[in-house]
């Protein structure tokens, strides 16, 4: 297989990753061309095209699963997801950098999509969200809010106004899914209306190839579950 058709069949993923995937016996059954190069991906620069970098995160250390989750709020999109969503609510894990998401019609479901996602968290990881970063978006600091993390012990970091940057791992990945299921709309002349299902597929993505997040250098996948993605 070519290096540029791994890129277009993994949605964009950046090539030096891919290469490295490969060669490093990080994930199985893929063997890339020789003389397979790099090539020019059009549908990546119209699909990726940002103005401003991030600033680096603090290099805070998290022990367990829900020592803190940032989370942060997408939309509206241009056109209504095929379930009829306009919005969606990226959450972060910071100690496996695990990306969850989940879909909403409108703002106001924030908080209710959020007790779901705190419970997953119990139920699957057997954790509790610690401490939980976000905006000063009103959807994060109504009453009913404030008063279940008071309620919960779940301790508040609020960015300061105007400066996303502050809760970059969550916007990083918005940015990321965002654009990697821009260019496999590009690529595959699907329509708009599929965006949410594209960044859906994104995320699972994002388990199963490599993670520069992680210092063991190895996937989410193989780190949840000790064996190799089977691309």
């Amino acid at each position: 297989m070519s290096i540029n058709e791994l890129h277009r069949r993994l949605s964009h993923l950046n090539f030096r990753t891919l290469h490295e995937m490969v060669s490093k016996g990080i994930v199985t059954r893929i063997t890339l061309k020789k003389s397979s190069e790099a090539g020019f991906c059009s549908a990546c620069i119209q699909g990726k095209a940002h103005c401003k970098a991030f600033l680096k995160e603090s290099e805070t250390t998290y022990m367990v699963y829900g020592d803190k989750v940032v989370v942060n709020l997408w939309g509206p999109a241009q056109v209504n997801s095929l379930g009829g969503h306009r919005y969606y609510q990226l959450y972060h894990d910071m100690f496996t950098h695990e990306d969850h998401i989940n879909f909403l019609k409108r703002k106001s479901e924030a908080f209710e999509r959020y007790l779901k996602y705190e419970a997953w968290v119990k139920v699957q990881h057997n954790a509790v969200i610690k401490c939980l970063g976000s905006d000063g978006g009103g959807e994060y600091i109504s009453k009913e809010f404030t008063d279940h993390l008071e309620r919960t012990g779940t301790v508040r970091h609020l960015t300061v106004h105007g400066s996303p940057q502050l809760n970059g791992a969550a916007e990083r990945g918005n940015r990321t899914h965002v654009e990697r299921a821009h260019a496999m709309l590009i690529t595959t002349g699907l329509p708009k209306f599929l965006w949410a299902e594209a960044v859906h597929h994104s995320i699972w993505l994002g388990v199963q190839t490599l993670s520069r997040a992680l210092p063991e250098f190895i996937t989410l996948f193989e780190k949840a579950t000790g064996h190799k993605p089977n691309l």
